[in-house]
This record gives structure tokens, C-alpha cells and sequence, in this order.
């Protein structure tokens, strides 16, 4: 069962399963995200939900010996595909670990709704209780920023400070890559477009009608998740 712990972990924050949690003090990611949103994965906690994980039926299946070369590459897929995810908010996957205190949500976004292979990365993190970890994290990303010979610039949205890096263009590239990031309300926001960053700083303490949750598919799908999970939390 040790063994399979770790595939435990992602495989829930692929399928975005949650049990019953008390309610966030934070804002929900889908009050954060836009309407463009194509794709986004969320769990409340993301170590109950390992724990939980274990105890139904998909993680018994998991937890069987005779499925251990299936779950191992399936491991390797899952984290290899996080990892490049990752790349382009310089965060890894380990970044992140003690800096949870509450909703992790990862998210694809189409900044432009009329320009189909416009696109952005989000990473919304709680880290209430977790602010040391949280600044010790955007530090890192900061050194592996300027290691990488990116500019540091800030921006404001609002009263809210963005912090931006721009990496030097490689060969071929016409547009430069961006990190932007930026701590509000116990809440790091990490995407790659500027736009999406000021999108949702913008959406904090307000109901705003262009975002994720208001959107009738999410609605609709929410609405479903919730009928068949009963007391649980989708």
C-alpha cells in the first residue's frame, strides 16, 4: 500500500475527486478563473484526499500487486505530463509540497475566446497557514527566473502586485514567454499570461459574471457531480 501512495496523489488531482470537507475560507478557484476556461482540476486537501483515495474502490484496485506495472507507468505519464505543465510557471511538482493549506487547482485557459490556439496555465494555491512555504517558494521561482536570464517587472491589477518575468526569446520564437505571479488573500496565483493574471486578481471578493463558476457547462456539470456524489464534495 506504501508503494502506491504517491500515484494515489495524482491520480485524484487528475480525476478532481473530493470527500466531504469542511468549507473554504479561501476563494473558490472557479470564482477566480475565467469563462475561457477549457480544463481545470481541483481538490480541496490534497493529503485527505490521498488518505480517502485509499479507502474506495478505484484505490484498493490501485493498491492490488497484480496492477503495480499498470500504476507505475501510469505514475511516470501522470507527473511527466505535470511536470511540463510546470515548466512554464517555473514551479515543479515538488515546489509544492507543505504549501497546500487548503484548495490547489490547476487550470488550461484560452485567453482570447476568438483565437483558438491562444492558451494559459493557472496554478491557484491556498496556502492559509503555509505563508513562510508560500514566500519561500516564489523566492525559488524568482532565482530560477533570473537563472534563466528572464527580466524581473512588476504590474498592478487593482490594488494587487504582479510580479513578471520575461524569459529571453529562443530561436524561433517571436513572442516572448512570460511567469507572472502574485500573493493575495492567503491565495499564490501562477500563470504565463498577463492578461489571465489581471483577469482573475480582478475577480477576487466579487461575483463576476465572466467567471468559471458562472459559466452554464460548469454549472451544469457541477450540478450533476453534486446529485451523484450525495454528501460528498465533487
Amino acid at each position: 500500500m506504501a508503494k502506491s501512495a504517491p500515484v494515489f496523489h495524482t491520480i485524484f488531482t487528475l480525476l478532481a475527486m473530493a470527500l466531504a470537507l469542511p468549507v473554504l475560507a479561501a476563494e473558490p478557484s472557479e470564482n477566480l478563473l475565467p469563462a475561457t476556461t477549457k480544463g481545470m482540476v481541483s481538490t480541496p486537501n490534497l493529503d485527505h484526499a490521498q488518505t480517502q483515495l485509499a479507502d474506495t474502490e478505484l484505490g484498493k484496485m490501485f493498491a492490488d500487486p497484480l496492477m503495480q506495472p499498470f500504476v507505475e507507468d501510469l505514475d511516470k505519464q501522470i507527473k511527466s505530463r505535470m511536470a511540463k505543465a510546470g515548466v512554464r510557471l517555473g514551479v515543479t511538482f515538488e515546489d509544492l509540497k507543505g504549501v497546500d493549506g487548503g484548495e490547489m487547482a490547476l487550470a488550461v485557459v484560452q485567453p482570447d475566446a476568438k483565437d483558438k490556439n491562444s492558451h494559459a496555465t493557472v496554478l491557484i494555491i491556498d496556502v492559509t497557514g503555509k505563508e513562510a512555504a508560500a514566500k519561500a517558494m516564489l523566492e525559488k521561482i524568482a532565482v530560477n527566473q533570473t537563472a534563466k536570464r528572464a527580466v524581473k517587472s512588476s504590474a498592478k491589477a487593482g490594488n494587487i502586485d504582479l510580479t513578471i518575468f520575461t524569459l529571453p526569446l529562443k530561436a524561433g520564437e517571436v513572442t516572448a514567454e512570460h511567469v507572472i505571479y502574485f500573493l493575495h488573500q492567503d491565495q499564490i496565483v501562477i500563470t504565463d499570461n498577463q492578461s489571465v493574471a489581471k483577469g482573475i486578481a480582478g475577480r477576487f471578493g466579487a461575483a463576476a459574471s465572466d467567471s468559471l463558476a458562472k459559466l452554464p457547462a460548469f454549472e451544469h456539470s457541477m450540478a450533476k457531480n453534486a446529485k451523484a456524489a450525495g454528501e460528498a464534495k465533487p
